[in-house]
């Protein structure tokens, strides 16, 4: 999902430093990588941003309908701002004693025609559902809407016939809940479907969309692109753009040798830009797929298109959208490019059971940043990154955060538990654990307990209290407040009195690995232990070496905890 500022002050930094990079001005192309995140909406706190089932978005008898297929004819009108829709759903009924088709959509459109299963059929369209009344029934039955319109732009930018520099630019950001907005759809996590798209423009316009271009023609001064999925994809993840785009193509090749065309399609006043900020995606899709396992959408592309949200970027299944704004030729922005890359397998692939698990897409993807880094620049990159997304103010449960989707908490805290947890289990369980996780749900959909059963089965280790403190209960970033003492008994050995005590608001108490580096006047002595602290108020007493002069808790990084040196305690 796209990044976010912190607040509308770094929002219009952001982007005055981007323009000052374009026209060559104060930075330099080697300046140091960074990116912003979607605080934005902790910020304004704007609860409408999400529409779930307690808000009659969705319906019970939504989940009994399993969509095969969506075929999507768009006849796009960017003058007038109006598309024109022929969408067809293909579908089975789980349950066979069900009497109603009910899926989203807007009521803003409007509807020429229903047909069931090729005869026209009585339908009601109120505010964001449709219902349509069965005819006969067979196994697999079949829903054409017919419907023109302007579709609401709604959330961050669900439908948008956008211009810039004098040019039409169409795209879409369905994510959470917007899909509906623009095309007929059970627009439900769990019922993924495969797509074809029929997009017709001016002729000047280049049309794209998820999965592989199967044909195009021209007919009166319109052109028709039509792509095709083979993959399963959750709505929100389907995506079109349609503007005058240059192309450029690369290519990269899996581990068993089949080679995935990428494809980028730029504005032609970035080109040159895009080119130079485009380039390592090769290199990305290869790091990912070491990582995780072989790319998952192999079989059709990987793609980036620019669009005109210049909150961040979007993971449309196998076409990212790319804020125009941050194309700078520069490569300022390589992390907005991992993480969209990486939410192919966690998002697009792994989906979420419920946008309660949201922090498995957001969290996982943020975390691959760190692991790219790692891969390319070594351990010490892995924990530099860690460190820049360090903070002690995140507020809420990771699991369930409400309507605030897209708050820092979900990115930067859900990254930080899947780093403690490597830390728990250690490098090889947490690898395995990934690579299991993303082959038990590969085109399906995972919840945050079945991320804990998969992590339970690798490691052998009972991580209730794990899930429980950082995901599912604990509030609070722990505060430890601590004080140390050296003893010496009568045989000159010495011996480190420790004493720690959590004061962070909150009933939850923490229980964490902490490693403790003694350090001596030669650095060559120091050297470290690792305690496992199981108590709000904690004390041990260990065994130096020699007497030491200091220590560091957590001196790599792996610990969520703000640490305070204190000589007594509150």
């Amino acid at each position: 999902m796209p990044f976010m500022k912190k607040n509308i002050l770094y929002f219009s930094l952001i982007f005055f430093v981007s323009s000052l990079v374009v026209s060559g001005g104060l930075f330099s192309s080697k300046i140091s990588r960074t990116h912003p995140y979607k605080d934005y909406f902790s910020v304004l706190n704007q609860s409408w941003f999400f529409n779930d089932d307690e808000d009659g978005y969705n319906f019970p008898e939504q989940k009994l309908i399993n969509v095969l297929h969506y075929t999507v004819k768009l006849d796009l009108f960017p003058e007038q701002k109006r598309l024109k829709g022929d969408v067809t759903l293909q579908f089975v009924f789980t349950d066979s004693l069900q009497k109603f088709f009910k899926i989203n959509f807007y009521d803003n459109m409007r509807i020429h025609k229903v047909l069931w299963n090729g005869s026209s059929t009585n339908y009601s369209n109120f505010k964001t559902s449709l219902t349509v009344t069965p005819k006969v029934l067979y196994d697999t039955n079949y829903v054409e809407i017919i419907y023109e319109g302007r579709p609401k732009n709604l959330g961050l930018s669900s439908f948008v016939f956008g211009e810039i520099n004098g040019t039409s630019l169409i795209y879409n950001i369905n994510e959470p809940t917007y899909a509906s907005t623009w095309f007929p759809c059970n627009d439900v996590l769990t019922d993924k479907a495969t797509y074809d798209f029929y997009l017709t423009n001016s002729a000047s316009k280049i049309s794209v969309a998820n999965g592989l271009l199967v044909e195009k023609y021209d007919s009166n001064g319109r052109t028709t692109y039509h792509w095709r999925t083979q993959y399963e994809l959750p709505t929100y993840t389907a995506a079109i753009y349609s503007s005058d785009y240059k192309t450029f193509s690369d290519k990269f090749i899996t581990a068993s040798g089949d080679t995935v065309p990428i494809h980028y399609y730029a504005l032609p006043a970035h080109l040159n830009n895009a080119k130079i900020d485009f380039e390592e995606h090769a290199q990305i899709l290869k790091v990912l797929s070491q990582l995780f396992g072989e790319y998952p959408f192999a079989k059709e592309k990987y793609g980036v298109a620019e669009f005109l949200w210049q909150g961040g970027a979007m993971e449309n299944a196998t076409i990212t959208g790319i804020g125009s704004n941050f194309v700078t030729g520069a490569k300022m922005f390589t992390d907005i490019y991992v993480h969209e890359a990486a939410h192919q397998w966690w998002g697009n692939c792994v989906s979420p059971a419920t946008w309660k698990d949201i922090w498995l897409n957001e969290g996982f993807a943020s975390y691959s940043e760190a692991l790219y880094d790692e891969a390319v620049f070594g351990i010490d990159a892995l924990f530099s990154n860690m460190r820049k997304n360090f903070r002690t103010d995140f507020e809420g449960t990771l699991y369930n955060p409400g309507s605030n989707l897209f708050s820092s908490k979900v990115y930067k805290k859900g990254a930080w538990v899947l780093h403690m947890l490597r830390w728990e289990v250690g490098d090889d369980d947490f690898f395995a654990i990934l690579n299991q996780y993303f082959d038990l749900y590969k085109f399906k959909n995972a919840s945050t307990g079945d991320l804990k059963k998969v992590c339970e089965d690798v490691s052998k280790k009972d991580l209730s209290k794990f899930f429980d403190q950082w995901v599912y209960k604990g509030e609070k970033v722990p505060v430890v407040n601590y004080r140390w003492k050296i003893k010496q008994d009568k045989d000159s050995t010495y011996y480190l009195v420790l004493s720690l005590k959590q004061v962070q608001k909150g009933e939850t108490e923490y229980h964490f690995p902490l490693e403790v580096k003694f350090m001596y006047d030669n650095p060559e002595d120091n050297y470290s232990e690792t305690i496992l602290v199981d108590e709000l108020t904690f004390e041990k007493t260990i065994k130096l070496k020699k007497k030491m002069n200091s220590l560091i808790f957590d001196p790599k990084g792996w610990l969520l905890i703000e640490f305070n040196d204190f000589n007594t305690y509150e």
